[in-house]
């Protein structure tokens, strides 16, 4: 099978993002690359998203047979390309877990603040990842990628993690 130079629609980075029960997210690069740096750069983004540090994301280069045929690397093209998608699954993921976790709490997702790998309460308690992924998967809904608020593409969020050195 060869490369795809189809663009991936909005809703297609919904397959690329894993959350494992160690609190470690997966991530299923959606792009070949010659040494550019794309796959760091997605996983910045992704990592952005969800409140983890880069060096949490476990980048995989799939084959195929896991994902449909990846778009290569072409012009440049491979940011401008999938960032989207990989920010809008990563904040959809970020926001079925915040609902996941409000539903076990017994809170209004509001009260959940953005945490490391997680989320806090106003008490001070906190609610990781890995604790909402256990025994269960999380299945993204595609019709809810564009409800999420992408904090990536917010100009007046400070980014702990999208353009700061990293190494992959």
């Amino acid at each position: 099978v060869f490369p795809s130079t189809t663009d991936p629609d909005a809703n297609a980075g919904a397959a690329w993002l894993q959350v494992h029960p160690d609190g470690r997210v997966a991530m299923l690069c959606p792009v070949h690359e010659l040494g550019q740096g794309s796959s760091l750069a997605l996983a910045q983004i992704a990592a952005e998203e969800l409140g983890v540090d880069v060096a949490d994301i476990d980048i995989k280069l799939p084959t195929t047979a896991e994902i449909p045929a990846m778009r290569f690397t072409t012009g440049s093209q491979s940011i401008a390309v999938h960032a989207l998608p990989m920010a809008r699954a990563a904040a959809a993921l970020r926001e079925e877990l915040r609902r996941r976790a409000a539903s076990q709490l017994g809170v209004d997702s509001a009260s959940l603040a953005d945490g490391v790998a997680g989320f806090t309460l106003a008490d001070g308690r906190t609610v990781p990842y890995r604790e909402l992924v256990r025994g269960s998967s999380v299945v993204l809904d595609v019709a809810a990628l564009s409800d999420a608020p992408l904090y990536t593409f917010d100009p007046k969020r400070q980014r702990r993690q999208v353009g700061q050195p990293a190494m992959p």
